[in-house]
C-alpha cells in the first residue's frame, strides 16, 4: 500500500484532531485506515505508560532500591541462611526498638 507510513499516519492524526471518526476514513481502495493498521498506537496509551513507569520509579526511590550493599552480607551466619532456615534482622535505628521488648518473643527454635 504505502512505502512510508509517516505521511499517512500524520494525515490520519490530523483528521482525528479535526473530529473525523475512524469509521469515516477510507483509502481509495476501500480498506479502512486506523492507527493500529499504521503501527502507531494512539497518544492516550502514552499516558498510561508514563504513569506506570513513574509509579515504579517512585516506589523504588521511596524504598531506597536497589540496595546493593548491607553490612549483614559479611556475617558468617547470614551466609548459611539458604542452607539452614530463616534469619531475622531487627535494626536498632527503628524508633520503636527496645532491647528488652525485642528479646521477649524471640527464642531459639530447634527442629
Amino acid at each position: 500500500m504505502f512505502e512510508d507510513f509517516e505521511p499517512a499516519s500524520r494525515g490520519v492524526e490530523k483528521l482525528q484532531e479535526l473530529g473525523v471518526n475512524d469509521d469515516d476514513m477510507n483509502v481509495i481502495s476501500g480498506v479502512p485506515i486506523k492507527n493500529t493498521i499504521l503501527g502507531r498506537p494512539p497518544a492516550i496509551t502514552y499516558v498510561s505508560r508514563i504513569g506506570l513507569f513513574g509509579s515504579i520509579l517512585g516506589m523504588m526511590f521511596l524504598n531506597r532500591l536497589p540496595k546493593l550493599y548491607n553490612p549483614l552480607f559479611k556475617s558468617e551466619r547470614f551466609r548459611k541462611v539458604t542452607h539452614d532456615g530463616y534469619f531475622l534482622v531487627i535494626e536498632t535505628i527503628d524508633p520503636k526498638y527496645s532491647e528488652a521488648e525485642t528479646r521477649k518473643p524471640t527464642r531459639p527454635v530447634r527442629y
